[in-house]
């Protein structure tokens, strides 16, 4: 990095990067706490992070991305969220070519997902309550649309989703948990999405 250099920032700006969880690359579950864009208290205890609302921002070198010239700034800015929020557990699972993924909602997160899981290939369902979303989602790449108002729909579509996580979400899901240190396995397992499709859910 060198001054007057385009980089880009991400929802952390700092962690304790000595923990297991910081050296296997999941700042995410710093067991000293790690410090996001915004709303955190800063390591010095004195300040405030304020994001994009700041005039000026501090991050350690290990949170700060190069921006390519030839990459729009308002077009990379929802990748370092949304993006990067979706883009870790598709690849995280193995989400590829023949994959059929569920995605719920068309919202923030929803149409980076979407986009993404048909990028990689894979055979996306978007489940929505909202009939207008429709047309976007098979814009953004959706194959299928299930209106999950209609019972009948939600049927049709449950039981070749349900057995795609048997096989494929729960267990990475299960082995990641499973490798966390106490404390964030507990957190991690109530931040984990309930999503149900007839009888039993697909993600838990």
């Amino acid at each position: 990095m060198k001054v007057g250099q385009r980089v880009a920032v991400g929802c952390f700006v700092n962690s304790c990067g000595t923990c297991a969880s910081c050296k296997e690359g999941h700042e995410n579950y710093c067991e000293t706490g790690f410090t996001m864009t915004y709303g955190s208290p800063s390591p010095d205890g004195k300040t405030q992070t304020f994001g994009g609302y700041s005039n000026q921002i501090v991050v350690d070198e290990h949170f700060v991305l190069n921006l390519p010239a030839n990459l729009d700034p308002a077009g990379a800015a929802p990748l370092l969220c949304a993006g990067i929020t979706t883009y870790s557990p598709l690849r995280h699972v193995g989400v590829t070519k023949g994959s059929r993924v569920a995605v719920m909602g068309l919202g923030g997160l929803g149409h980076m997902a979407v986009k993404l899981a048909a990028s990689f290939g894979a055979e996306v369902t978007m489940l929505s309550r909202s009939p207008g979303k429709k047309a976007d989602a098979h814009k953004l790449g959706a194959h299928d649309f299930v209106l999950t108002k209609d019972n009948n729909a939600l049927g049709a579509a449950g039981q070749p989703l349900r057995r795609h996580r048997r096989h494929h979400l729960g267990e990475a899901r299960y082995q990641r948990a499973a490798r966390l240190p106490e404390a964030r396995r507990n957190a991690h397992s109530r931040r984990c999405i309930s999503a149900n499709l007839g009888s039993e859910p697909i993600l838990r």
